[in-house]
């Protein structure tokens, strides 16, 4: 359901208008989510560079606009009252810039899109995550990571804008508190622009190792839409692993189903809502502390009510 707009649809779009940057009006969520569902988005701005993305986030600042920034919608959910604000898209930042070993690429870019131009350039060092259906980005944010490595090992250093002061600014690897599935924070306020990968020049046989790993996914992975691995793991041991002995693989929630391939993966069989994938969210955490008394952490992000958590 499109909810009503309590604020003045011209003044934004013509606010948008005088910076250059194209905006689009009762965007469907599913258009955002790898997932295929979510309510109505009120706006979706697409900056074609760093200079629009900071002039996107002063006008949302000057109008009290709500506002949140989204890559590919991998690792997010977009509930069915949808966002009542401007949702920033970042798609369109993705130019990449090669010097040796150090590779700059921007936010936006998608990481099978930077593996295949790594190939041709036969940089190693990305092969492992290059399957990962998300940006550049998002992959640092939650710091992305699979087959024994993660974004942040391979890092040089990252550049934001700082939403607070609209000031741009830049870190180093070890200046970003790397973790599990998180870098604690530290882009909170901020979002990131580009980022620089420490690679492995010269290397051999790059082309072959993505597509091994990349066959690898897919045999072990739903090709269904979802939003990757729904939870975290838990003591090192994948979420996907308790959810399986508790004989989900199978269960549904309307169209949510707990995939019979990758139990840590919640795909969308068909008419799908966001309700249907926080309940079965629900009943897995249940399942999984009744049988087990592991408590379970989403990895994905949620957004909605005017917010992103």
């Amino acid at each position: 359901m499109i909810r009503s707009i309590w604020y003045n649809v011209s003044v934004i779009v013509s606010a948008f208008e005088t910076i250059g940057v194209d905006v689009k009006k009762n965007v469907g969520g599913a258009t955002l989510s790898t997932l295929k569902c979510g309510g109505n988005l009120s706006f979706v701005a697409y900056p074609n560079d760093t200079t629009q993305l900071k002039n996107t986030i002063e006008v949302c600042k000057r109008l009290s606009l709500p506002y949140c920034v989204v890559g590919n919608g991998s690792n997010t959910l977009i509930k069915d009252d949808g966002f009542l604000g401007i949702v920033v898209s970042l798609k369109r930042l993705n130019q990449m810039e090669i010097s040796n070993r150090l590779v700059s690429i921007e936010s936006g870019a998608l990481s099978p899109y930077v593996a295949n131009i790594l190939a041709r350039e036969n940089l190693g060092g990305f092969e492992r995550l290059s399957g990962i259906p998300a940006t550049i980005g998002g992959m640092v944010t939650k710091n992305a990571g699979c087959y024994g490595m993660e974004i942040g090992d391979i890092i040089d250093c990252v550049s934001y804008l700082d939403t607070s002061s609209l000031k741009f600014g830049k870190s180093s690897r070890n200046d970003i508190p790397f973790a599990y599935r998180s870098t604690e924070n530290f882009f909170k306020d901020k979002i990131i622009t580009n980022v620089t990968l420490n690679l492995k020049p010269n290397s051999f046989n790059v082309k072959e190792n993505i597509l091994a790993y990349r066959e690898k996914r897919l045999i072990s992975q739903p090709s269904l839409p979802s939003l990757g691995s729904t939870f975290k793991k838990v003591n090192g041991i994948s979420a996907g692993y308790f959810l399986d002995k508790a004989g989900l693989k199978g269960v549904k929630v309307g169209g949510i189903m707990v995939s019979p391939k990758h139990a840590n993966f919640f795909v969308n069989v068909g008419n799908a809502t966001a309700t249907d994938y926080l309940k079965l969210i629900s009943l897995a955490k249940d399942v999984a502390y009744n049988k087990f008394k592991v408590l379970l952490e989403k990895e994905i992000d949620i957004l909605g009510d005017n917010t992103i958590e």
